[in-house]
């Protein structure tokens, strides 16, 4: 590189071209070189930025250069997608470090300047694909709707995704109350389970769960897991309900 450097003879075009493959191939050196040497544009150096997956080279790049927003919008739309999605993303021949990826998600927010809709909308979309890790990131992000909060813990039958949630400041225990209601309408025994031990929520929500899932010919295993907490009943014949359908159990 720094025989071709003397030689003046390599355009800026293959030289932008260098750049990129050396941001896509993980080369830091090769890009700070190029970066002294020569004068890199700004579509070689957003292109470079859409394409690393390693966030000490998104680092540099968003230190020495004005990065696009279009370019900051493009990895983030990638980064939150799936891991698989984010490994295979532009080309399978790019170099992409798994352990990177939460690193950029926090990196892209802090900048402030990706989207507080984008990420909400990519919060929504973790919460329903049980992508845990990338919600915690993005929850941690400043400017994520407390009502998107809600929602994912309220509408998405995740354990995990209750699991992170619930250590989170911000959520009060009336909306914990309404993601238990909700989990026990679907049957969804791992979240009842999460939920419940979470939180001391009213042993008269509790009861009341429990005995509507009995006179309903609910779920036995859901029945289960409330009764275990000891809560007593107001009315004998819900309990009796109760205790029959725990009898079909054992």
């Amino acid at each position: 590189m720094e025989f071709l450097q003397c030689t003046q003879q390599v355009s800026s075009d293959v030289t932008g071209y260098g750049f990129v493959e050396a941001a896509r191939f993980e080369k830091l050196d090769a890009m700070k070189f190029l970066y002294k040497h020569r004068r890199i544009y700004p579509h070689s150096i957003n292109k470079a930025f859409e394409l690393t997956g390693s966030l000490m080279i998104l680092n540099f790049l968003f230190e020495k250069a004005e990065i696009s927003l279009d370019a900051m919008t493009e990895v983030f739309k990638h980064v939150t997608e799936s891991r698989e999605v984010w490994l295979k993303s532009h080309d399978t021949t790019s170099f992409r470090r798994s352990e990177d990826r939460i690193g950029i998600i926090k990196f892209l927010c802090n900048t402030g300047c990706i989207p507080s809709g984008m990420i909400d909308t990519a919060f929504v979309r973790a919460a329903t694909n049980g992508y845990v890790n990338v919600m915690a990131a993005l929850h941690d992000a400043q400017g994520l709707n407390t009502m998107t909060i809600n929602k994912a813990l309220i509408y998405h039958d995740h354990a995990s995704i209750v699991n992170v949630l619930s250590t989170k400041p911000g959520l009060s225990t009336k909306m914990i109350a309404r993601a238990l209601e909700t989990a026990a309408s679907r049957g969804n025994v791992g979240v009842v389970k999460a939920l419940c031990g979470k939180q001391q929520l009213p042993s008269e929500l509790l009861a009341k769960i429990v005995e509507e899932e009995a006179m309903d010919g609910g779920s036995t295993r859901l029945i289960e897991a409330l009764y275990d907490r000891q809560y007593l009943y107001v009315d004998p014949i819900a309990d009796g309900l109760v205790n029959a359908a725990l009898l079909r159990i054992s």
